[in-house]
């Protein structure tokens, strides 16, 4: 074991204390390092060097969370910010948002859609609620007459499914949607 000089020198007031020593740590052999002891300074490094290396993997653990909030953030604002509309349009075209986006109606199909759209309109004022978000089949089960049922019952295949409607059709389902609203109504008075 090797002791390290340590040379004699005078205190002057007001400068550092003379060095100590301690014992090295041993290596991972289990070992002491090069020298058997080391100054005060020495060991205080080693530990600085051991905890920095941990110190380092939480540090970039915590940058790489930071970055994750972030984007998460700026995709919510995105999100928020987008000029999109989020839900159905009641205007011109029979269009709306569906799971893949826009959708439009064209011929025949966005007759049926804007007959629909008034008469959940009608439905609305005669069950004094609102039915905006609600499918065809739900308010014929509000309405609770046998002609909204069949009014859904047929316009939902042919609107939402691949044939095409003809006149006939549209023309079954405004008596159906007319019948349907004199019904409900007239049992609202009653």
């Amino acid at each position: 074991m090797v002791e390290p000089i340590i040379a004699p020198h005078h205190v002057i007031p007001g400068s550092p204390p003379a060095p100590t020593t301690t014992p090295m740590p041993p290596t991972a052999s289990g070992h002491a390092g090069h020298a058997a002891v080391a100054t005060a300074a020495e060991t205080i490094a080693h530990h600085h060097v051991v905890h920095a290396s941990a110190q380092g993997l939480f540090g970039l653990l915590g940058a790489v969370g930071a970055a994750l909030a972030v984007l998460a953030l700026a995709a919510l604002f995105l999100r928020i910010a987008s000029p999109r509309p989020l839900r159905a349009s009641s205007g011109e075209g029979g269009g709306g948002w569906g799971l893949g986006g826009p959708y439009r109606y064209g011929g025949l199909k966005a007759v049926l859609r804007r007959v629909f759209l008034e008469w959940r309109e009608r439905a609305s004022r005669i069950l004094g609620a609102s039915l905006e978000a609600k499918t065809a089949r739900e308010i014929a089960s509000m309405l609770g007459v046998g002609a909204a049922a069949r009014f859904a019952a047929g316009y939902e295949p042919l609107v939402y499914g691949k044939r095409e409607p003809r006149e006939a059709d549209v023309d079954v389902l405004r008596r159906l949607a007319e019948e349907s609203l004199g019904e409900a109504g007239s049992r609202g008075e009653a």
